[in-house]
């Protein structure tokens, strides 16, 4: 999650809530730990709308667009709603 999560653009968290959003399967904690000293761990299927990668990414570059998109209007909405909030030149008064 942490690898892909980078080259999307967004923490491993959000990765994560994406693909259960999505209802893509995700392994338990601790299976790639499993996997590296060598115990068996169960081999998941991907649903037939998840099973094409270029569809999945698709669907994860577009969410964070979404979410950007959404963060952007917010921004906008608070800039709008206190014009004259500002920070002081001098913090340390």
């Amino acid at each position: 999650m942490t690898h892909l999560a980078k080259e999307f653009g967004c923490s491993d968290v959000g990765l994560r809530k994406i693909c259960i959003k999505h209802n893509i399967p995700l392994h338990r904690v601790g299976h790639w730990a499993r996997v590296a000293v060598g115990k068996h761990s169960i081999q998941l299927t991907l649903p037939d709308a998840a099973s094409n990668p270029e569809k999945v990414i698709g669907v994860i570059a577009a969410t964070r667009r979404e979410e950007k998109k959404n963060e952007a209007s917010e921004t906008t909405e608070l800039r709008a709603a206190f014009p004259d909030l500002g920070v002081p030149s001098p913090l340390n008064q």
